[in-house]
């Protein structure tokens, strides 16, 4: 499967991509679980804690490493998420021509707030229904 550059794509091209298995839109990278990535935080850990001898030293260091590395795992996970989300929001702004109207934010909060539960393309037919509230 060849990679996509959504930075060499126009609005429409993306958007053409929202029923297909290649949606530009979605964060296809693995959840930062614990379990998903158990392995190669444990290979971390090692070199971060070195040779213990006192079991509760090691608990303790073993729990702050775990927590502070899934915590960053998972904010970079969601800040791709968030600009994922930010370029569909503007890539719809811009096929429906309201890129200035200045009730598109409330337009998206309303399309989001109706849609985002069950996909992007919930967000896109809430946007699509409501458009014509603000034009």
């Amino acid at each position: 499967m060849q990679t996509i550059d959504i930075n060499t794509m126009t609005p429409q091209e993306r958007m053409d991509t929202l029923y297909n298995d290649e949606c530009v839109y979605k964060n296809n990278d693995e959840y930062p679980s614990r379990s998903n990535f158990q392995a190669d935080l444990d290979k971390e850990l090692e070199e971060f804690v070195g040779t213990r001898t006192q079991y509760k030293e090691y608990e303790k260091e073993r729990k702050e490493f775990y927590s502070k590395k899934l915590t960053e795992l998972r904010d970079a996970y969601s800040a791709k998420t968030r600009e994922l989300n930010n370029i569909f929001k503007s890539d719809l702004e811009n096929i429906n021509g309201i890129e200035n109207n200045p009730k598109k934010e409330l337009l998206w909060e309303k399309a989001w707030d109706r849609g985002h539960a069950h996909g992007i393309t919930d967000v896109k037919s809430a946007y699509e229904d409501l458009i014509d509230l603000i034009l």
